[in-house]
């Protein structure tokens, strides 16, 4: 994955007749991200802990090291995307809102963008 995969793409879709007349068209942004459960890049050995777990309102992310992270993500249970984090040079602790979040199960990635290295993903609870 390379950082320019953070941009979303448009694409048009244009529906036809069997003459070609055109009878509609949508354009969407897609948004090209790796699935953490299906990652073919090669996992850090940086650890991290998410905290509390279940969490309610406030979620906190903490690791080892910032050393080439760029960017935080968390999937739902369908693995949809809801939140993307771009990571700040200094400091190992991040404090996330997630109260918004509806209840469920979620799934907390990191990722360098640079190298293709994804942190191995945790699980949390938002309750």
């Amino acid at each position: 994955m390379h950082a320019d995969l953070l941009t979303p793409i448009t694409t048009c879709l244009i529906v036809s007749n069997a003459d070609g007349t055109c009878l509609d068209t949508a354009c969407y942004d897609i948004l090209f991200i790796v699935d953490s459960t299906a990652y073919l890049g090669t996992i850090a050995r940086t650890e991290f802990k998410v905290y509390p777990n279940p969490a309610a309102n406030d979620l906190t992310v903490e690791f080892s090291s910032t050393s080439g992270l760029t960017h935080l993500f968390i999937q739902n249970a369908l693995g949809e995307i809801v939140l993307i984090e771009r990571l700040g040079e200094n400091g190992s602790k991040l404090q996330l809102d997630v109260s918004s979040l509806p209840n469920g199960i979620y799934i907390v990635t990191m990722l360098n963008t640079n190298s293709e290295e994804a942190i191995a993903p945790v699980k949390f609870i938002k309750q």
